[in-house]
Parts: C-alpha cells; structure tokens; sequence
C-alpha cells in the first residue's frame, strides 16, 4: 500500500497491490482508493473513489513503466511512470478521480541536456 494525504482537499489516496495470482484476470496489478481523512481517522469504511490501474502503467506487460511518482486532487490523478533506460520514455498519466478514465498521457523527459542524458541514465522517482 502506498498512501498519498492531500492536506487541501483532507483527503487519502491509497494505491494497492492485487494478488500476484489475480494480475492477469484483472489486466491490472493496482488499484487506488480514495477516502476522506476524518473517516477513516473515525474507522468509516467509505470509499469516495476506486479503479483499476492499467497493467502496462504499473510495470506489468513488458516492465518498461513502473509507478515512479503519485499525486492527485480536483478530481484528477495524477500518475507517473517510467524506468532509468533512456530508450524507454516516462510518462505523466492523467486520469479522472470519478471515472477512472485516461483523460491524457504526457512524456515526461528527465534529465536531458542538449538532448543527452548524463552517464546515459536517466532516474524517473518521484513526483510533487
């Protein structure tokens, strides 16, 4: 599990780990969770907001788009990905909090200067 508060909103994201055993089924290995602060400070089980990530966007299909970073608030998540080889781009997905659908999809490019990336590495971690 891993919980992203955002303090604006008091609100909690949760991003969980299906079963290894269940990835292929669901075409996801991760879903999110959203919850307000004060329910579950209180132990109110309410979710506001719940989907499946794509499996291509969390490392699944060829390993090439790990979560490197997560974010969210108004209504959208913010979700980024990618690995250190260069010959793979990361990505900054947007999805809708309500819906769960991909609203767009940006490539992120790190660590570039004139075109190269020193060491030919790149580290695609984190996201604010």
């Amino acid at each position: 599990i891993t919980p992203v508060i955002n303090q604006q909103e008091n609100l909690i994201l949760y991003r969980i780990q299906y079963p290894s055993s269940e990835w292929d089924a669901r075409n996801a290995s991760n879903y999110i969770e959203v919850r307000r602060l004060e329910d579950v400070d209180a132990r109110v089980d309410n979710v506001l907001y719940k989907f499946d990530l794509p499996r291509h966007l969390t490392g699944g299909g060829d390993g090439s788009q790990p979560m490197q970073g997560v974010d969210f608030g108004e209504g959208e998540l913010y979700w980024y990905t990618g690995d250190s080889k260069v010959e793979n781009p990361n990505f900054l997905t947007v999805f809708d909090l309500e819906t769960g659908k991909q609203k767009y999809q940006k490539e992120a490019n790190i660590g570039k200067s004139g075109n190269l990336y020193p060491g030919n590495f790149q580290e695609a971690e984190g996201m604010q």
